[in-house]
C-alpha cells in the first residue's frame, strides 16, 4: 500500500513538472487569442488588442455610410456623383458626393472618418485661421505632444469644439460655415471612441435654417453608427 503511494506521489509531481515546464507554472497561461489555462477557463489574451482607430477606414465603407435619401434631404438635390480625390490632406479619409461632375458645381455632401490623432495634427495646423484667438489657439496647440494618440485626439476634440461655442466635454458640435470662401454651408462634427467624423452639406442656393442643423446632426449620426 505504502509503494503504491509513493508511486501516486511520483505521478503528481511528474504532471506538476510536465506543466512547469510547459507554461511556466501549474497556471499555464498560454499567450494568443482565447487561450486556455491549465484548468480549463477561458482566459483574456494578456496582449493589448490591436489599435485600429488609427488606420483609415476603406473609402468605399465611407462613401457607404449615408445614403442618397439621407444625402438629399441635407441639399434639396440628388447628389449620385462620387469623388474620392479631393482637396485637402484629409482627402484619404473622405468622400464627397456631388449633384454632377465636381468640376462644375459647390453642391456636395462631404463625409469624412479621420483617425482622431491624425486629424487633431491637422486640425492644430489652422488654429490661428480659425475664429477663436491666438490665445485660445496657443492653449490648444499646447495640448498635442510629438506622438498623439487617438484618445488625445478626441480630447483635442472636445477643448476645439468648446472654444468654437459648444458645451464643454461635448463631442459633437453642428455649425454654420461656408464652402468655396462664400458658398453657404453646414457641418456636423464628432469625435468618438478615437475617431473624428463630420458631415458638411453644401449648396449655393442651401437653406441653413428649418431645421437643417438637426438633419445635419442625425446625419453624422448615422455615420457614426455605421463606420464605428
Amino acid at each position: 500500500m505504502f509503494v503504491a503511494y509513493r508511486q501516486g506521489v511520483f505521478k503528481f509531481l511528474a504532471v506538476l513538472f510536465v506543466l512547469a515546464m510547459l507554461g511556466g507554472g501549474v497556471g499555464l497561461v498560454l499567450k494568443g487569442k482565447g487561450a486556455i489555462s491549465a484548468f480549463g477557463d477561458q482566459l483574456t489574451n494578456p496582449q493589448d488588442p490591436e489599435d485600429t482607430t488609427s488606420k483609415p477606414l476603406p473609402k468605399r465603407k465611407v462613401c457607404a455610410s449615408l445614403g442618397a435619401a439621407k444625402r438629399r434631404a441635407l441639399v434639396g438635390v440628388a447628389t449620385p456623383v462620387k469623388v474620392t480625390e479631393i482637396e485637402g490632406t484629409l482627402s484619404p479619409y473622405t468622400c464627397r458626393w456631388t449633384s454632377r461632375d465636381f468640376s462644375a458645381t459647390t453642391t456636395f455632401v462631404d463625409i469624412a472618418a479621420v483617425p482622431a490623432d491624425t486629424w487633431a495634427v491637422e486640425a492644430s495646423k489652422r488654429l490661428l485661421q480659425d475664429s477663436i484667438g491666438a490665445e485660445r489657439a496657443s492653449q490648444l496647440m499646447a495640448m498635442l505632444d510629438k506622438d498623439v494618440t487617438p484618445e488625445e485626439g478626441c480630447r483635442f476634440a472636445q477643448a476645439y469644439f468648446a472654444a468654437k461655442g459648444s458645451p464643454t466635454s461635448a463631442v459633437r458640435m453642428v455649425a454654420r460655415t461656408t464652402s468655396f470662401g462664400s458658398i453657404p454651408a453646414m457641418k456636423a462634427e464628432s469625435c468618438v471612441d478615437g475617431r473624428y467624423y463630420s458631415v458638411v452639406a453644401s449648396a449655393r442656393k442651401l437653406r441653413l435654417g428649418g431645421g437643417l442643423d438637426v438633419r445635419v446632426a442625425n446625419a453624422l449620426r448615422t455615420v457614426e453608427t455605421k463606420l464605428g
